[in-house]
């Protein structure tokens, strides 16, 4: 793995750090559910207003996921996100009739005109509740297999006629449906009512269901609905000890995602009472995300606390980097402090993902401290040529002449051909033909300067006519073997035409052997068939 991928994988473990509950909305989609309900959209609204499929996107796309669930729907619910998301009127038969051909047909072979009873029980959305209401109760009550499907619209169609029976309604399901889609639906749209029975509702299916995957769907109900009294209640799980852990982890999650700074302080007091490190790491995160004042001193604590596990203490130094404030870039250069090399390293990367102009400010600075650990420095190195200007490439190349080290000469070669500067490749070409540079560094010089891939084969040829030393010809041979360019395959025909130490020669033969160039078949023909002298 080089260096770059493994940039990359760092980058993605951090996003996949922690992500929502499993079937979690977007936040994306959230944003639009808030937008539509700060709108004050009524049901009573919509109907004399606009037809059910233009009631906003926010409505639309939650009820292309949870109504339509994407495992179950597919390129169905893809396109019925892709109508309402527009705002065009869908094509209703191609939404259900899709969604009922990938997956209605395999668990209902035998129901009959299914799609029938499921537009009938569609169009009681826009019904008066009092008509509807008796309707979707008594689908609700049934347990046949061909069911299934209309119970999980059912659940849907019950929170959007809200009346003093809809909480019970929603809870009665999400406890006693034989389905799992029903019940962790009927969980969700629980988390959309904004009655405190619904809250209620929530923390007696929590207290009596010991299925960890529907305590995580309340958990994030809880989350959405976000009332004092549902914070509440996440605070009670995250501290609750005899709870399970994935679900005190979501909660955890919920509480610095949606919580105030009231819950971000719970988090940092149960932190000192946790032996888990798992528990800890979560916490980590959570405060990270948050908008607490004190954030970055409370995770500057954790980072250079020596009696906390390697793991927690390099999580702080991660998550700090990922803050914007001039603060979390105050306690980096804290850390920089730190007598721990590898939290030094950690230190580093996070500036570098930082990126303001006082984290760059001291990358440089790591980069010239002569008393810095030398690891330490070849990572502010790499990263000044990840991340850095031109200013920074400047600095590195002016830097290059001054150090003794052979491994940090090593890393700015390679630091200045990743930032693909111009002068800085340039300046690996003159190092390449510096006779009075090791052999190696001018190889290496050679190999990353060819890496760049947008030199010109004249270049490197001309390096070699120059040059006198035996590898530094053989490395040129090797850069332009490797360059798609049929410049190249005409510089090596020539290597092989003049060349008159042999090695080099059969060295240059064997790369032509290895492009499909017509001009390199044409020559080795040409060699092969040559008379005998």
């Amino acid at each position: 793995m080089t260096d770059k991928q493994f940039e990359e994988f760092l980058r993605n473990s951090a996003q996949d750090y922690n992500r929502p509950p499993e079937g979690a909305p977007t936040e994306e989609i959230w944003a639009n559910i808030d937008e539509a309900r700060s709108g004050g959209w009524q049901r009573s609204q919509w109907r004399e207003s606009a037809p059910w499929w233009a009631l906003g996107r926010g409505i639309a796309a939650t009820i292309a996921l949870w109504v339509f669930p994407l495992t179950a729907v597919g390129a169905g619910a893809a396109l019925a996100i892709n109508h309402w998301a527009g705002g065009d009127e869908p094509d209703l038969s191609s939404i259900v009739v899709e969604h009922q051909h990938q997956h209605q047909n395999q668990e209902h072979a035998d129901c009959g005109d299914i799609d029938t009873r499921v537009a009938a029980l569609n169009a009681l959305l826009q019904m008066e509740t009092e008509q509807a209401l008796p309707i979707l109760m008594d689908v609700l009550e049934r347990r046949d297999a061909c069911s299934v499907e209309l119970r999980r619209r059912a659940v849907f169609l019950v929170s959007q006629h809200e009346t003093d029976e809809t909480v019970d309604l929603l809870l009665n399901a999400a406890r006693n449906d034989p389905d799992f889609e029903v019940r962790e639906q009927a969980v969700f749209w629980l988390g959309q009512l904004s009655s405190d029975e619904a809250v209620t509702a929530l923390e007696s299916i929590l207290q009596n269901t010991d299925d960890v995957e529907l305590q995580q769907k309340v958990v994030f109900s809880l989350s959405q609905h976000g009332s004092a009294r549902a914070m509440e209640i996440l605070r009670e799980i995250a501290l609750d000890s005899r709870a399970n852990q994935e679900t005190r982890e979501q909660a955890i999650f919920w509480l610095g995602e949606e919580g105030s700074s009231e819950d971000v302080s719970a988090l940092m007091d149960l932190y000192d009472e946790l032996d888990n490190d798992e528990l800890r790491e979560k916490i980590v995160f959570s405060v990270s995300q948050s908008d607490a004042s004190n954030a970055e001193q409370w995770l500057l604590g954790v980072a250079r606390n020596d009696r906390e596990s390697m793991d927690v203490r390099e999580n702080a130094v991660f998550w700090l980097g990922q803050r914007e404030s001039r603060e979390a870039v105050d306690a980096l250069e804290s850390v920089l402090m730190e007598e721990d090399q590898e939290l030094q390293e950690k230190a580093v990367f996070s500036l570098s993902q930082h990126g303001s102009a006082r984290a760059m400010e001291l990358l440089r600075g790591v980069v010239v401290d002569r008393n810095a650990h030398s690891e330490t420095r070849e990572q502010a190195i790499f990263w000044l040529g990840e991340e850095g200007s031109s200013q920074d490439i400047e600095l590195l190349v002016d830097m290059y002449d001054r150090l003794d080290n052979q491994e940090l000469k090593e890393k700015i070669i390679f630091s200045v051909s990743q930032n693909g500067d111009e002068d800085g490749i340039e300046w690996l070409l003159d190092l390449a033909r510096d006779g009075d540079e090791s052999v190696e560094l001018r190889k290496n010089a050679l190999f990353w300067a060819g890496e760049e891939g947008d030199l010109d084969a004249a270049a490197f040829k001309a390096i070699y006519d120059d040059a006198q030393n035996f590898e530094v010809k053989e490395q040129v041979i090797f850069v332009l073997s490797q360059m798609d360019d049929s410049h190249a395959v005409s510089e090596l025909i020539s290597i092989v035409r003049h060349e008159r130490n042999e090695e080099l020669r059969d060295k240059a033969i064997f790369w032509l052997g290895e492009t499909d160039d017509p001009k390199a078949a044409e020559f080795l023909a040409e060699l092969i068939n040559r008379p005998a002298r």
